[in-house]
């Protein structure tokens, strides 16, 4: 089991550098949906709820002090002891979460004990060119190895995937996934 945990976040951390490097820097895919701006003490956490579907992106920069970023498919409040994905750099931190992760994804922000008070933005971006409705090519990916990663695979928890017709416009959804990420932030 642990070993899963740790490829998840070595996973995480190879592409979320490859990811950082290559997506942010010419924005291929990337649409911005929402950002944050907060500030969080010494060994607090500030949390939020992630419920955007697909392939998405997160990201934490730090404006001032050491803000770490964890995250969990499991509970909504994830810590340093119990995460699933996790980026604990000095500077900017990426999670990537993956289409087939569980939703919600708690997501924790982590004010580091050397620092009173660090400032931080919290970034949400939906990678486009990664996403798949496909269940064949979902069904490939997940086929050659064990590579969800001790993740559930949506296709095998008996969710359907949208027909063509039945999706909404990618506008439409953005809008709707900002809402719900405004609601649950004022809930």
């Amino acid at each position: 089991m642990w070993h899963k945990l740790w490829l998840a976040n070595f996973y995480t951390f190879v592409f979320g550098l490859c990811f950082k490097c290559n997506a942010l820097a010419n924005g291929s895919g990337l649409v911005h949906v929402q950002t944050f701006t907060g500030e969080i003490g010494a060994t607090n956490f500030t949390y939020y709820k992630l419920t955007l579907e697909g392939h998405v992106v997160v990201t934490l920069q730090t404006l001032e002090g050491d803000a770490d970023l964890y995250l969990s498919t499991e509970t909504l409040k994830p810590t340093w002891e119990d995460y699933t994905m996790k980026s604990d750099t000095c500077s900017s931190d990426v999670v990537v979460v993956q289409e087939f992760h569980d939703r919600p994804v708690g997501i924790g922000v982590y004010g580091y004990i050397h620092w009173p008070l660090s400032t931080f933005r919290l970034s949400v971006y939906i990678d486009e060119s990664r996403q798949s409705y496909y269940p064949e090519e979902r069904k490939s990916r997940n086929s050659v190895g064990d590579t969800t990663h001790g993740f559930k695979d949506p296709m095998q928890t008996g969710q359907t995937v949208p027909d063509e017709e039945e999706e909404e416009s990618l506008l439409w959804s953005l809008f709707l996934g900002f809402l719900k990420v405004l609601l649950d932030i004022l809930i």
